[in-house]
């Protein structure tokens, strides 16, 4: 993608290829450095090299996609994921986020500097299964490219693989 700055000739910006790999909204097993079991989104990286993320954006809403400012410290390895905490408490860390998600359905956008939307997904709320259990996770099959599907076991912070590739029943 080129871009045309003061002058004549074109400033390239980089393609980044990050998408919204992996979310749950009601998470009861995974725990965070302190020891919370908070709503979690993991980015995935569909490119070799890897990707900082400083100056994107992440929010719950189309609307208010400058919600919260990725820094330095969110960089996405090469084929490989990023686990940010949805968790409203942003004092615990770089990678917990100013917002949760809502388990009665929400959204997830990642936008670049300029606001536009990467990688926006929306959620309804978590379908049950199992007598009567939640799924633990909404995740793509491939990664980072494929279709949401709720699953039955999450993986946070690890490539899905194929732990999602049914649907949940």
């Amino acid at each position: 993608m080129l871009a045309f700055g003061c002058g004549t000739n074109p400033v390239p910006h980089p393609a980044i290829n990050v998408r919204v790999n992996e979310l749950s909204s009601s998470n009861h097993d995974y725990q965070d450095a302190v020891g919370g079991t908070d709503d979690w989104i993991e980015l995935y990286n569909l490119n070799e090299d890897d990707a900082n993320l400083a100056g994107y954006f992440i929010s719950d809403s189309r609307g208010r996609r400058f919600k919260v400012e990725l820094s330095d410290a969110a960089v996405v390895p090469g084929h490989g994921v990023l686990l940010l905490w949805a968790d409203a408490e942003p004092l615990q860390g770089q990678q917990h986020l100013d917002f949760k998600l809502s388990s009665d359905g929400d959204g997830v956008c990642f936008s670049n500097p300029q606001g536009y939307a990467v990688d926006c997904i929306e959620f309804s709320a978590i379908p049950p299964y199992d007598a009567g259990t939640e799924s633990t996770s909404l995740g793509r099959f491939p990664d980072g490219a494929g279709i949401f599907q709720w699953c039955n076991t999450s993986s946070p912070d690890e490539i899905n693989g194929s732990q999602c590739a049914q649907p949940a029943h």
